[in-house]
């Protein structure tokens, strides 16, 4: 999915001017059909051989016909992170930071691979006050 365009009106000395925005949502096209959803709705993705399963807050499981790098290409880097070879997880969506897994809303758990702990730690301390 491509970031669109925005032209509209800006009161910058009355002239239009060209606003890039980057997408809020994702389109998903599974076999039940077309689902939008917003980034803050995804908690975590999971490789399944040349698919990909995106998990959602409410329970649902999409499945569809992607890898997870192709699904990784995609969401912005700001709010997700792949912490092993099959999981990309919502920045957000961390309660819980282990020595060998996260833990997500919801109590599920994550692997997380030692070579991508330490960039996990900086990109939650970049997001997040601490203590």
């Amino acid at each position: 999915m491509k970031p669109h365009t925005i032209i509209r009106q800006v009161p910058a000395r009355s002239s239009l001017e060209k606003v890039h925005q980057l997408p809020t949502r994702l389109m998903v096209m599974t076999t039940e059909g077309c689902h939008i959803i917003a980034w803050q709705e995804i908690l975590h993705c999971e490789a399944m051989s040349n698919y990909c399963a995106i998990h959602l807050q409410d329970g649902k499981k999409l499945i569809l016909s992607k890898t997870l790098g192709a699904v990784n290409a995609i969401l912005p880097k700001r709010e997700f992170i792949r912490v092993h070879q099959s999981h990309l997880v919502n920045l957000n969506a961390i309660r819980l930071a282990g020595s060998e897994e996260v833990e997500l809303e919801g109590n599920i758990k994550v692997p997380v691979a030692r070579s991508r702990k330490k960039e996990l730690i900086n990109r939650i301390s970049e997001i997040s006050l601490t203590l």
